[in-house]
């Protein structure tokens, strides 16, 4: 394997692993608590791998990181951070107003 600097993602990794152990949490810890594999984890820390949208958005959730931080990793991955932090816009004119209305549910029997 070739050094860190010719993974296509070490400086992402790198970051991300920085974090985790400034957390003082294991591999494992971090892996867990985001629902993947240690291994698939280790991969991404070490630039092997490049983290989906979804497990960038857990880990950033999960580390608790400072907004420039969280913007620093989104810079590293490549993706727009917008898209996840300011909800879109929805287009009201086409919008339906609905009620709710309260329904008894109980059953009456009749002899």
């Amino acid at each position: 394997m070739g050094s860190s600097s010719q993974l296509p993602h070490a400086a992402l990794g790198s970051a991300l692993r920085a974090i985790r152990l400034r957390k003082k949490e294991s591999l494992l810890e971090a892996s867990s608590a985001i629902e993947i594999s240690g291994e698939r984890l280790a991969r991404i820390e070490n630039g092997e791998l490049h983290p989906t949208e979804d497990i960038l958005l857990l880990l950033v959730s999960h580390y608790v990181v400072s907004e420039k931080e969280e913007e620093k990793l989104w810079e590293l991955a490549g993706y727009n951070k917008k898209s996840y932090s300011e909800p879109e816009k929805l287009d009201t004119s086409m919008q339906q107003n609905f009620f709710d209305m309260p329904v008894d549910a109980r059953v009456v029997y009749a002899d």
